[in-house]
């Protein structure tokens, strides 16, 4: 195969200037490269989420999956896993000692908990002299992490505790479901 010399120009954006001097210039395509930078700048806000992880799982918690959905709130927080009960991080409970054996509705350690949680926030709210009635529903809301594979009497046993010490206002952590229309076909 034989071997071609190349033209005067390889790039009509190189341009050489004089014969003596090996200087070379290349302009650069500012269209592509802000292009570029749009779709960087894009993609970056896309993936930036503003509010913050407010639920950090465990691992082994699956959380059941919802159609409708909302938003979670960064408010306290009760996990319910298969091992134990957290609040705010802290381990309160073993749920296997709630579950099955005891028929009462009360988890004491759970109760105890809340209720010095609810006492500081209480507090600090005095302290700020905050006494907008917002702020004041604020300290009743509470969201909920259960693991979708535990039976509902613990999870209505967390209920009733959470309610019972002042936290009426609970939302329920979910993964959102993809609304899918029925594709089965009826005969006729």
């Amino acid at each position: 195969m034989p071997i071609y010399a190349p033209n005067k120009r390889i790039n009509p954006t190189i341009k050489r200037r004089g014969h003596t001097r090996k200087t070379v210039f290349a302009s650069l395509f500012l269209t592509s490269m802000v292009d570029m930078f749009a779709i960087l700048v894009i993609f970056l806000l896309q993936a930036f989420s503003s509010e913050g992880e407010i639920i950090v799982l465990p691992s082994g918690i699956e959380l059941p999956k919802a159609i409708n959905t909302g938003t979670l709130e960064r408010v306290a927080s009760v996990m319910i896993s298969k091992d134990e009960i957290t609040f705010e991080g802290k381990s309160v409970a073993k749920t296997k000692d709630y579950l099955n054996g005891k028929q009462e509705w009360e988890i004491r350690p759970l109760q105890d908990a809340l209720r010095e949680f609810k006492q500081n926030l209480e507090a600090q709210a005095l302290a700020n002299r905050e006494v907008d009635p917002a702020a004041a529903m604020d300290l009743q809301k509470i969201n909920i992490s259960a693991d979708r594979r535990l039976p509902y009497e613990i999870v209505r046993k967390v209920l009733n505790n959470v309610s019972y010490e002042g936290f009426p206002a609970f939302s329920f952590a979910v993964f959102p479901a993809s609304k899918k229309k029925d594709a089965t076909k009826t005969e006729e």
